[in-house]
């Protein structure tokens, strides 16, 4: 259960939680670096549905942390009072729109300029 918390919080770095300008949280630097305060509070079964969550408490680069929690409907499953990422940016690549429709199945060139 931990391990979903943790993958939860990794989601949140790299759909943008936090970011300098022109930058984004580079995929292959997020490493876990710690756990506080973890408590489980039921055994899940298989067929439970797990209602996960994560709130950011500190984002400083290199480092988050994050409190987490684990629900089974109404019920506390566990919670992580700390978890905390160490991870890194990279350089935001801009992706230009394609150059080229495709017609029937078939790739057809776009005019770069349209003239009146």
């Amino acid at each position: 259960m931990l391990e979903a918390i943790g993958q939860l919080a990794v989601l949140f770095l790299l759909e943008g939680g936090i970011c300098e300008p022109g930058k984004v949280v580079d995929p292959k630097t997020i490493f876990f670096t710690s756990c506080e305060g973890v408590r489980c509070h039921r055994i899940c079964r298989p067929g439970d549905v797990l209602s996960i969550s994560v709130k950011p408490k500190r984002m400083k680069m290199p480092l988050a942390t994050f409190e987490g929690a684990i629900r089974v409907g109404q019920e506390k499953a566990a919670m992580a009072e700390e978890i905390t990422l160490t991870f890194g940016l990279a350089d935001a690549v801009v992706v230009e729109p394609a150059k080229v429709a495709v017609v029937n199945n078939e790739p057809v060139p776009l005019p770069t300029a349209i003239s009146a």
